[in-house]
């Protein structure tokens, strides 16, 4: 009897020490378990805080934008299309290439004076000769047939392996102002030299 009663309380001896030890892993496992979900949730608010960060951001570059009238374009070299992205430009009749209008075809916009100068310094970056494009043109709405000044720079943004661009970003702004003032100053130099 008493081996009996020595293996009962040796077997209950191990249950309460398996039990013990079941709930000491388990607690272990929790407070994992939570170490973890609060490295993931700093990891998250981090993420929160970067998006918040991006969108004030864009917001500020829209802000930028409309203050400074300005149209962003890219340029996909290996479809030679167009894609504008915003627009803040003055006047209502400016020239937007349709979604995916090819290179030639904008050109048809660009004043026939100036079409060989642009073609010329746009080429230059698309074949990566320049890093760097800045153009002054007037563009012509042909169903009117009304002209405007447009000033646009671009910058090459991607490359393919063998170093070739393959997308261009820019930005395009009217500039009427700017050269009737230049004329007007022109003009007004002329007539002083004349006198």
């Amino acid at each position: 009897m008493t081996s009996l009663l020595l293996y009962a309380h040796t077997e209950s001896t191990w249950v309460i020490i398996l039990q013990w030890g079941a709930g000491v892993l388990l607690l272990v496992l929790l407070l994992v378990l939570i170490f973890v979900q609060r490295r993931s949730g700093k990891r998250l608010q981090g993420e929160l805080e970067a998006l918040e960060k991006i969108r004030k951001g864009n917001v500020e570059y829209d802000f930028v934008l409309k203050a400074m009238k300005i149209a962003v374009w890219r340029y996909d070299s290996e479809t030679m299309s167009f894609l504008y992205e915003k627009d803040y430009r003055d006047g209502s009749n400016n020239y937007v290439p349709a979604p995916n209008e090819n290179y030639q075809d904008a050109l048809g916009f660009i004043a026939p004076t100036d079409v060989d100068h642009v073609s010329k310094a746009f080429n230059d970056i698309c074949e990566g000769r320049t890093d760097f494009y800045h153009q002054e043109y007037q563009v012509v709405d042909k169903a009117s047939g009304i002209s405007y000044w447009e000033e646009s720079y671009a910058t090459i943004v991607d490359r393919d392996a063998d170093g070739r661009p393959t997308k261009i970003v820019g930005t395009s702004q009217r500039i009427d102002e700017r050269k009737e003032l230049m004329a007007s100053l022109v003009a007004a130099r002329n007539k002083a030299e004349r006198r």
